[in-house]
């Protein structure tokens, strides 16, 4: 948004990258030990040629445990989710936010939204292991993992939950997916697996770091 990059942040809050202003590093750093200015002045990011600097951060309370943040379809909310796993944590309930922000980009401090989705996979029906968010209208569409489910070598699910209902209405999701982001363009729901090449049972042999898009209108 605005030439800038937003991460969620564990117990902070929001992290800001400007993508205006990557430095370009002069010099690679082949042991991968070094990251900032050294004594002579000369900048490293470990063996990376470019830098992007984080420029500014927004602390939000109680941000625990956050791990994912996406823009509305319409600019006009971030929304952020907590990743809870479920059996470990099966008291907790976990929560969405919708934090209203500005032309700027700035979160603001009035009208957040707070959404407690259902998933009835999880003992408690509850929708743990939030990975990725995205809210449109009165839904959240939520990346989950480790459901209790196993469907085709996969317990990852794309969980669809409209405010008030009791259950989410799910779909097969690859392995490991996280994050979801929507390309209003396409009409494009992307998202992204973690594991690399033998990282889990489920995983095997096969390699599983992939980028991938969907055509939103199959699950709305």
């Amino acid at each position: 948004m605005k030439g800038k990059i937003y991460l969620s942040s564990t117990n902070l809050g929001v992290r800001v990258f400007d993508l205006d202003k990557i430095i370009e590093v002069s010099t690679g750093d082949t042991t991968n030990e070094k990251c900032g200015k050294d004594a002579n002045g000369n900048l490293f990011a470990f063996n990376y040629r470019y830098i992007l600097p984080q420029t500014g951060y927004q602390k939000i309370n109680n941000a625990s445990p956050f791990s994912t943040i996406q823009v509305n379809e319409k600019g006009t909310q971030f929304w952020t989710g907590q990743y809870y796993a479920g059996s470990a944590d099966a008291s907790i309930v976990p929560q969405v936010f919708g934090f209203p922000v500005d032309a700027s980009g700035t979160l603001q401090n009035s009208g957040i939204v707070a959404v407690a989705p259902k998933n009835s996979l999880f003992a408690d029906s509850h929708a743990h292991g939030i990975q990725g968010v995205f809210r449109k209208g009165n839904r959240t569409w939520l990346s989950c993992t480790g459901s209790p489910s196993n469907s085709y070598g996969s317990n990852a699910r794309l969980a669809r939950y409209t405010d008030g209902a009791d259950d989410t209405v799910r779909y097969r999701w690859p392995y490991g997916a996280e994050s979801l982001y929507y390309e209003s363009q396409y009409n494009y729901l992307w998202s992204l697996t973690e594991y690399e090449p033998n990282a889990g049972a489920q995983n095997g042999s096969q390699v599983n770091r992939c980028i991938f898009a969907v055509d939103f209108s199959k699950y709305e």
